[in-house]
């Protein structure tokens, strides 16, 4: 089981690209995840290694060859995989090594409600079925759906917090190292500002949190970075 045995850990999948874990064993994994869920539909997810991307196809086209459609959300954050999974109701898959060096890649796992799998709940299984290889799938192959989950996530998250501070409240959210800025506040009609206003540190901020702070008085601002 070599390989398998040494990326598979207690939480999650991960391993050294393509040393320890490249497509084909993203490939077979995605197979195994179906064959473990029952799975009609799965969605996906990645963060901004370069080796990410090819690792998410990879893992769809493993679920497809299994009968499972495939929603790709494409560049995106693991709360943003596991919102997608809990709001759509399926399991999900997130390409990430989280805090690893970048010569590093893994996997995080999820069935449908983002109900975590580990290993005491399906991912030794998993791990076995992945390095055996799951039989061929006897009907139709899955499909692969491209979608844009940040706008409805940002809603999401929009709501929750506005609901809890108010309002009047500006609201931005980053995906940090992972990808791109949820646009929130800057999205409604009446906004002077595009979501397109500012790129800063790789991404879109939103315009409307600029604003606010090109309105903050200095004296604030140097009292909030005092605290």
């Amino acid at each position: 089981m070599g390989q398998y045995a040494k990326i598979f850990k207690a939480y999650d999948i991960r391993g050294i690209v393509p040393d320890e874990l490249d497509e084909e064993v993203a490939e077979a994994v995605g197979a195994a995840f179906v064959r473990l869920t029952g799975a009609s539909c799965l969605v996906t997810a990645h963060d901004m290694r370069s080796s990410s991307p090819s690792l998410a196809e990879a893992f769809g086209r493993g679920a497809c060859a299994q009968g499972a459609d495939v929603v790709a959300a494409g560049l995106g954050s693991t709360d943003l995989l596991y919102y997608a999974s809990g709001s759509l109701g399926i399991p999900g898959a997130m390409i990430t090594a989280s805090h690893n060096p970048s010569k590093y890649n893994g996997i995080k796992l999820c069935r449908a409600g983002a109900r975590p799998v580990g290993a005491d709940s399906g991912l030794s299984e998993l791990r076995e079925a992945a390095a055996r290889g799951v039989p061929a799938h006897q009907g139709r192959p899955g499909a692969v759906t491209p979608r844009d989950l940040l706008p409805d996530y940002a809603g999401y998250l929009r709501k929750h917090l506005k609901d809890h501070y108010g309002e009047a409240t500006p609201v931005v959210f980053l995906l940090g190292p992972c990808g791109d800025v949820t646009q929130v506040d800057n999205m409604s009609a009446n906004s002077e500002f595009g979501p397109d206003y500012a790129d800063m540190m790789g991404g879109k901020l939103a315009g409307e949190a600029v604003r606010k702070i090109k309105e903050t008085p200095r004296e604030a601002v140097e009292r909030i970075q005092g605290t």
